[in-house]
């Protein structure tokens, strides 16, 4: 009789986890989905105009006064759409723009990349927003 008891037990919990798989994944919040436009829309602002693509290569180039324009521009822009941080980085480049804590405290950050070509070669521009 434990046998069957056994058996029974065995084949509640292999069900159990087998209906626990086909459980549809929790919907990413709309805060996620805001964070990952607002990723996206950067990126795309960034490298669709020639002036701020230009921008962009001069900040992978470490030109220290476009450096300092593009973090202002995106620091206004960043604490105009809320409380975010934005960093930047190319060739190894980074910038912060609006990021009010150090790395290790900030929250999960929602990241994007989009290719530039500066006329020689291609680079990678990877941003991430995180909330401050």
């Amino acid at each position: 009789m434990a046998i069957l008891s056994i058996e029974a037990l065995v084949s509640v919990l292999a069900l159990t986890g087998f209906v626990m798989l086909l459980a549809p994944a929790p919907a990413p919040t709309l805060k996620e989905v805001y964070l990952y436009q607002l990723v996206q829309d950067v990126l795309e602002i960034s490298v669709k105009s020639d002036e701020n693509r230009e921008k962009i290569i001069g900040f992978a180039s470490e030109d220290k006064e476009v450096v300092e324009k593009i973090k202002k521009e995106y620091s206004r822009m960043m604490s105009a759409l809320g409380d975010y941080c934005l960093v930047l980085e190319m060739n190894g480049k980074k910038l912060e723009a609006n990021c009010a804590k150090p790395l290790e405290e900030r929250r999960e950050a929602l990241k994007a990349e989009r290719i530039v070509y500066d006329g020689r070669r291609f680079m990678v521009l990877q941003a991430s927003i995180s909330m401050n």
